[in-house]
């Protein structure tokens, strides 16, 4: 079917996640060692992950949004956190159950929480973004509504999920775009990996106005407060009035149409996460607004 997923340093190491909030300090309460963290997860990760494949790094991506202090209830008694994570599938076939454990740490570097993640039945189609909530107790005393301001996480094991074959797969080769799990149905220009699509197109379906003026090849797009200026071709871009360096290959004229490299998304806007696999002729790129993140 598809490749296996491979066992690699990528488990061990620390992919950083700024995560927001006010100002506070966890590593008066945390005693940085986080040993008993540590030991409860890797004695609970293989019966944890049993039954689900480790996922290559161009299948699934993960990414912690936002975390916050919440009151005790039913199953944690003691205020602990609450994370929203994030889940893309850059695969070009659904994977579902996705799994993985994260951490949070100061910082100092003080690990105050590492909690196992899995989500049972949950499925991520082809280019599928998916956002979830999870709670888990903290190893240092918290209360509800601290802030969270300075800490970070970190995936502390692989990614993990179940293939499926189902009648999502995609087979032909070429790129193909999502924005918010919705398929762009344009035809990507690919010279030397740019991948270029029509700048009214991706940017109507970021939910911009686009406004086209062919006399000075400019296009202008606006969405609440920002507002957008790009010449097609020009190393300078206008983001509410101020001028922001870009690469000169950001925009283009492809076969007369003007045409903007996605790589530009998270310029024109921070808010945005691109993130792409490439599997030989086939690259999915998989595209998300933070903001709808609740």
């Amino acid at each position: 079917m598809k490749m296996a997923g491979w066992k690699s340093a990528l488990a061990a190491l620390v992919l950083c996640f700024a995560i927001t909030g006010s100002t506070s300090a966890f590593a008066e309460e945390a005693d940085g060692s986080g040993g008993e963290g540590d030991e409860a997860v890797e004695q609970t990760a293989e019966s944890f992950f049993e039954g689900l494949e480790e996922m290559e790094y161009n299948e699934l991506t993960f990414q912690v949004i936002r975390t916050d202090v919440v009151k005790g209830n039913d199953k944690i008694p003691e205020a602990h956190f609450r994370s929203i994570v994030l889940f893309q599938n850059t695969s070009p076939y659904t994977i579902q159950t996705p799994a993985t454990a994260f951490e949070l740490f100061d910082k100092g570097f003080n690990q105050v929480a590492l909690t196992n993640v899995r989500f049972e039945g949950v499925k991520l189609l082809p280019g599928d973004s998916k956002w979830i909530a999870t709670e888990y107790e903290s190893l240092a005393e918290v209360t509800e509504g601290q802030s969270t301001k300075g800490l970070k996480a970190g995936m502390y094991n692989s990614l993990y999920g179940e293939r499926v074959e189902d009648s999502s797969e995609i087979t032909a080769k070429g790129v193909y775009v999502f924005v918010n799990s919705k398929p762009l149905k344009v035809k990507v220009a690919d010279p030397l990996g740019t991948q270029y699509v029509p700048a009214k197109n991706l940017l109507e379906a970021m939910g911009y106005k686009f406004v086209w003026n062919a006399k000075t090849s400019t296009f202008t797009a606006t969405k609440g407060q920002l507002k957008v200026e790009q010449k097609i071709g020009s190393r300078q871009m206008k983001i509410n009035g101020k001028i922001v360096k870009v690469d000169a290959g950001a925009t283009a004229f492809v076969n007369k149409a003007p045409m903007i490299s996605l790589y530009l998304v998270p310029t024109i806007s921070s808010t945005w996460t691109v993130s792409r696999g490439i599997h030989d002729d086939i690259t999915i790129l998989s595209i998300v607004d933070r903001t709808l993140i609740k």
